[in-house]
């Protein structure tokens, strides 16, 4: 299976357990990489997995939502990129600085694998 990535995408949406969180909102980090048969593009588009439609599809399901888990964030943009061809899609989702009461992390990132069903 042919792998197609997009990586560092950056989004503005609001995520976190409290509601001082949800408020304030913040930029998360995303990536994908999206599974399927790419020998058939034969130079078209539309026979492959067009990054640019899946960056926007990515973005019109995450941009200023407001949830409480980046779970729900890359199940989100799984659907959203399983729904444009690909038959397989890894997303990571990274929250920079995450409240931790008393200690620090660089980030939290939960990676999550879907099939199309």
């Amino acid at each position: 299976m042919d792998r197609i990535t997009l990586h560092t995408m950056r989004f503005f949406t609001h995520v976190g357990c409290t509601r001082e969180e949800r408020q304030v909102g913040q930029h998360i980090e995303m990536d994908f990489d999206a599974y399927m048969d790419v020998s058939r593009a034969d130079d078209h588009i539309e026979r492959t997995l067009d990054y640019a439609a899946a960056y926007r599809a990515i973005r019109a399901t995450v941009e200023n939502a407001e949830v409480n888990l980046i779970e729900t964030i890359a199940e989100r943009a799984a659907a959203a990129v399983l729904t444009l061809g690909a038959h397989e899609v890894v997303v990571r989702v990274r929250k920079h600085a995450p409240p931790i009461p008393g200690a620090h992390a660089a980030y939290a990132e939960v990676e999550l694998r879907r099939l199309k069903s």
